[in-house]
């Protein structure tokens, strides 16, 4: 099936999002915010990348950002999530730095951190929602092994995704994705399709379009869509309506 990238989970400084779930299951996707899933009873099936993990009751997964993941309900789930910004917890970014976690399962430690502690977060307040990422992330970081990147289909999609995070208001090519990396052109475009089964034209266009969203948005009034379209990277304002109309 088609991977989907997730525009509604990417771009913002500041977002926060939670819920609780039974017999939980999505299909495959990604986006540029970190995910951590508790499960409170029963097994979630996670697929990260080309790996295959369960998740027991007592255990938690956490998805680094840009990683493509799957959940999987094969014999029925109670869990609870969160998905967030980066921007609320810098310092465990610092922290974890240019690593992986070899197993991204862990035993969680307090589980009243998910059960109560979620459940009375004030989403208005900013401090007290990294006040509890903070608190997740450190047990994350406690519990997992955490390792060096190494050089496999995984991380190459990693560091292509990265590049067009980076890049994607600049006149990108996949030519230019392939000269960065050191690889093939063709092997980069058929490793890209095979592991995320989108082409690097619909990941750079579905990058744009949302940073387009953001600038159209209510908040930001003077902003024309011809701008947007141009500021987002789109040659015209053609342009982005095909694409807008392709993706969304």
């Amino acid at each position: 099936c088609m991977i989907v990238y997730q525009n509604q989970n990417s771009g913002k400084k500041y977002h926060f999002w939670s819920s609780s779930s039974e017999n939980y299951s999505i299909a495959a996707h990604l986006h540029d915010y970190t995910e951590v899933v508790y499960v409170k009873s029963g097994c979630l099936t996670v697929k990260l990348d080309s790996e295959r993990y369960d998740v027991h009751a007592g255990e938690a997964v956490i998805v680094l950002p840009h990683r493509v993941h799957e959940y999987i309900n094969e014999s029925g789930n109670s869990v609870c999530g969160v998905i967030f910004s980066n921007g609320f917890v810098p310092i465990f970014f610092e922290k974890i730095g240019n690593t992986l976690p070899e197993n991204p399962v862990y035993r969680v430690s307090d589980e009243t951190l998910w059960t109560e502690k979620l459940k009375s977060i004030d989403r208005k307040d900013y401090l007290n929602i990294a006040s509890f990422l903070y608190e997740a992330l450190a047990d994350a970081e406690r519990n997992i092994l955490w390792v060096e990147k190494k050089t496999g289909n995984g991380e190459l999609i990693q560091e292509a995704i990265n590049f067009i995070s980076d890049n994607f208001r600049e006149n990108i090519t996949l030519s230019d994705l392939a000269k960065k990396l050191g690889y093939n052109e063709k092997y980069l475009s058929y490793t890209l399709h095979t592991v995320t089964n989108m082409n690097f034209r619909r990941l750079l266009s579905s990058y744009r379009i949302n940073f387009a969203k953001e600038l159209i948005s209510p908040k930001n009034k003077k902003v024309s869509m011809v701008d947007a379209a141009l500021a987002s990277g789109f040659s015209s304002l053609a342009s982005f309506n095909r694409n807008f109309r392709e993706i969304e």
